[in-house]
């Protein structure tokens, strides 16, 4: 069987790489970090590695079949982006863009088999393979969506990044614009006669992931803003130890007086636990262990913060529990918690 060389090939296999990389360089950030909130992403990113990979082996072997394929990588790409961003900004996943995206991806799964719905194409002058009638325009419907919704989330990662975070927000903006600008001349290519647009979807792929690795504190920008985290003594209601991520014109002893008189309140009505309370302006989030209570002031909640604050707790009682258990009243050998602060809030943008 002759194989089909064309430059759709060539052009999709170099997207195909690039793609390949950025997911490499996400899968090192996991584990070389310990950051488990990349996994979406990285299933977000090979997911298009994926759709790409199979497309340019379609054109390859001139099979419809392997194109079939790849029209089930973009949709899971995009449920992924979804669930990664949703994850990392609040406290539950929004049901709007899950049925969204879970209404396009149903058209596309079932669209997909229909008759002519992908189609043999020479309008290149080579042989080629395109989607045709409905399933051609929710097919894009859903690359698009994908586009705009990563656009949209780095517009507001710019527009609200701190100064010294500036310069990454930036680059990581112009990876996505070019991805973007990726998208619309690769939907075009009908008119261009060539799907140069996967080059740049490709390089703005990369340059955006890129940006981030440098720099993940970035992706750490709109979910959230964390202000101030103090650690009490449980008993004594002694302040040992705080780290502040804005600056502030809150009274240490306030705050210490109202985490102290939370923590006789539960121990008085032996009614359960306070996760976090509510204010005017922001949240409380409270984690409460055997020697000492942990606060944390942020904008918001979110699945991410409470996992930091929980292990943080953990890591804090494991390092202090010999000196919590015969405490002589003195906070300065729990200056050293500032290294548990750049372990589990690795990624919490400073506003200092």
């Amino acid at each position: 069987m002759a194989l089909n060389y064309s430059p759709e090939f060539y052009w999709y296999l170099i997207g195909a790489i690039f793609c390949m990389i950025a997911t490499i360089i996400i899968v090192w950030n996991i584990f070389s970090k310990k950051n488990k909130t990349h996994f979406y992403y990285f299933f977000s990113i090979l997911s298009i590695s994926i759709f790409y990979f199979f497309t340019s082996f379609s054109f390859l072997f001139l099979s419809l079949d392997l194109y079939r394929a790849s029209c089930f990588a973009a949709p899971i790409s995009t449920i992924f982006l979804f669930l990664f961003i949703d994850f990392t900004s609040r406290e539950s996943v929004s049901p709007i863009n899950i049925a969204l995206i879970s209404l396009l991806s149903g058209m596309v799964f079932i669209l997909v088999w229909q008759e002519n719905s992908i189609i043999f194409y020479d309008g290149f002058g080579y042989p080629s393979i395109k989607t045709s009638g409905i399933f051609a325009v929710v097919g894009n419907l859903v690359l698009l969506l994908n586009v705009l919704f990563y656009l949209y989330w780095a517009l507001r990662i710019s527009i609200k990044a701190p100064k010294k975070l500036r310069k990454s927000s930036l680059t990581f903006l112009f990876g996505t614009l070019l991805l973007l600008s990726g998208f619309f001349i690769w939907s075009a290519k009908y008119l261009l006669m060539a799907p140069i647009g996967i080059f740049f979807t490709g390089i703005g792929m990369l340059i955006s992931i890129f940006a981030w690795v440098k720099e993940p504190k970035i992706l750490f920008i709109l979910p959230f803003k964390a202000y101030r985290l103090i650690v009490l003594h449980g008993k004594s209601g002694v302040p040992l130890f705080n780290y502040n991520w804005v600056e502030h014109n809150v009274d240490e002893d306030i705050y210490s007086g109202l985490l102290h008189a939370l923590n006789n309140a539960i121990q008085i009505l032996k009614r359960g636990s306070i996760k976090y309370i509510l204010l005017t302006e922001g949240v409380l989030i409270i984690k409460k262990s055997e020697n000492f209570l942990v606060g944390l002031i942020t904008d918001k909640t979110s699945k991410f913060l409470t996992n930091c604050i929980n292990n943080f707790t953990d890591s804090f009682e494991k390092k202090y529990n010999s000196v919590l258990s015969n405490w002589n009243h003195q906070t300065d050998q729990f200056t050293s918690a500032k290294e548990l602060i750049e372990r589990h809030f690795a990624n919490i943008p400073s506003h200092l």
